[in-house]
């Protein structure tokens, strides 16, 4: 692993650890795991049960600041909290994933969980998770607003695979369920230096 990732983990660990805090189970996840993908070409992020968190290199590349990372984070983290991965693997939704599993071992399953986690939830889980993880930043000061941007950004990304299961309008629907406070641009631009320090450079 080069000096950077191990940069970039260090970063990346400690906003998830925030987040997981910050949440409804903070004894929980007290240590999280937190891996980064190699995949520059790839913008994705998701969830495992049990406190895993993936994140690609291109996801980072194409986040402009820590408040929209902090957004997107908290968006798996509240699939976490909500048990949506651990109740879908419960369901029949999960049962490809193991069927896969059986066929040709980890690495399969571990794609086949991959897969699911960015279109297999339903459009109300991904409404739950937008909301929750909103909540979640915005509890420890982050800009909801900088989610709705890198929202819209994602949904313009040319040949981005996005999830089936994603309400309509996710930046509406967020604007009618989640307070938005009001945060100071001079605390906005302190992180987005930090984000650029440990992540960009």
């Amino acid at each position: 692993v080069s000096d950077d990732s191990e940069k970039r983990l260090r970063y990346l660990t400690k906003i998830v650890a925030s987040l997981m805090a910050s949440s409804r189970h903070p004894d929980t996840y007290k240590k999280p795991v937190v891996i980064l993908l190699e995949e520059p070409d790839t913008v994705n992020a998701f969830a495992a049960p049990g406190g895993f968190v993936f994140v690609t290199t291109g996801m980072l590349n194409f986040i402009e600041n820590e408040d929209e990372l902090a957004f997107v984070l908290a968006h798996e983290i509240a699939h976490i909290e909500l048990d949506h991965g651990l109740n879908a693997i419960k369901q029949n939704e999960g049962s490809k994933i193991f069927n896969d599993a059986t066929k040709n071992g980890s690495e399969a399953f571990f794609s086949a969980f991959q897969n699911f986690a960015e279109n297999g939830y339903s459009e109300k889980l991904e409404s739950e998770a937008d909301i929750r993880g909103a909540e979640i930043a915005s509890n420890l000061g982050y800009d909801i607003a900088q989610g709705f941007k890198v929202i819209q950004r994602l949904e313009k990304v040319t040949g981005r695979a996005h999830g089936t299961g994603y309400p309509q309008d996710r930046k509406l629907n967020l604007e009618r369920n989640v307070a938005t406070v009001e945060v100071k641009n001079e605390f906005i631009e302190f992180r987005k230096n930090r984000y650029k320090s440990a992540i960009l450079e």
